[in-house]
């Protein structure tokens, strides 16, 4: 009876799909992003601000308590990247190309 409790509690314990944007079905991929940014729409706005918050929440919980990740640069800057990085690969997925941004941004010289 433990096990099989222990079971249920773990399929709702279970990270693998950390990447996932929830609340998004399916999570974008850079093809979404691209055309939303190109027709400046709504959604366009949406898929920004979730990656606004995901800079934000990097700033945050640094480990290397650099708390400004975009030093250096903006909002503007952090988004063109992602535009490049999504023309050159539109079926990579947001949560990928996001956090390939903050290891690039991480890794830049101070």
């Amino acid at each position: 009876m433990i096990l099989l409790a222990a079971a249920f509690a773990a399929q709702f314990l279970d990270d693998s799909d950390v990447r996932n944007i929830h609340g998004f079905n399916p999570t974008p991929d850079c093809a979404e992003w691209t055309e939303a940014r190109r027709r400046n729409n709504p959604r366009s706005e949406t898929l920004e601000a979730w990656v606004t918050g995901v800079l934000t929440g990097y700033n945050l919980y640094d480990p290397k308590g650099r708390h400004d990740i975009l030093r250096g640069t903006d909002l503007s800057g952090a988004f063109a990247w992602i535009d490049r990085r999504c023309a050159a690969n539109p079926e990579e997925g947001l949560p990928e190309v996001t956090m390939d941004l903050i290891t690039e941004l991480r890794n830049r010289p101070r």
